[in-house]
């Protein structure tokens, strides 16, 4: 019999502005501004090179444009020293400047507006390749809307996901 290669997702890791296991406060995210994350260790045991991601825009201010972007990206290191993108762990403030340094990262992963109605949630699921003991989500408002700010709950998880022989 042959064997089968199956995906095992670990257990996630969420970032948000309030109750997750990493910062990331996206709450009003201007038009145009980039925020990062707070970085994530995985540790130095073995872990996988696959990950999956969960971005979950929770609307807009005011009514969006279809087909604006709003962009996640990857931010990762070795070390606590050197990072590829923006090095500021939790930067909130929203920065012209990151834009510039998002070449240096993993991604962009494309979310689309697909609706003028404020309120409605952009939602994507997309796998990418690591093997960085820290990572960090950024994520770029590319659209001409703020993103909600109030009662706002915008979240990222990444799940570790690793190959499984059965």
């Amino acid at each position: 019999m042959a064997k089968e290669l199956y995906i095992d997702l670990s257990a996630g890791v969420t970032w948000t502005d309030t109750g997750g296991d990493e910062d990331l406060d996206l709450g009003a995210l201007p038009s145009g501004s980039v925020r990062v994350g707070s970085y994530h260790d995985w540790g130095v045991d073995p872990r996988p090179g696959l990950y999956m991601m969960e971005v979950k825009i929770d609307g807009f201010d005011s009514s969006p444009v279809i087909k604006d972007p709003v962009y996640t990206y990857i931010t990762e290191g070795q070390t606590t020293s050197f990072f590829s993108g923006p090095e500021s762990p939790g930067d909130t403030t929203d920065s012209a400047g990151n834009i510039e340094r998002l070449v240096n990262l993993l991604g962009p992963f494309p979310l689309r507006v697909w609706s003028t109605t404020a309120a409605d949630n952009l939602v994507g699921y997309f796998y990418y390749t690591s093997f960085a003991r820290y990572t960090a989500p950024v994520v770029h408002n590319a659209s001409a809307d703020a993103l909600l700010g109030t009662s706002d709950a915008h979240v990222i998880t990444i799940y570790p996901a690793a190959w499984q022989q059965q």
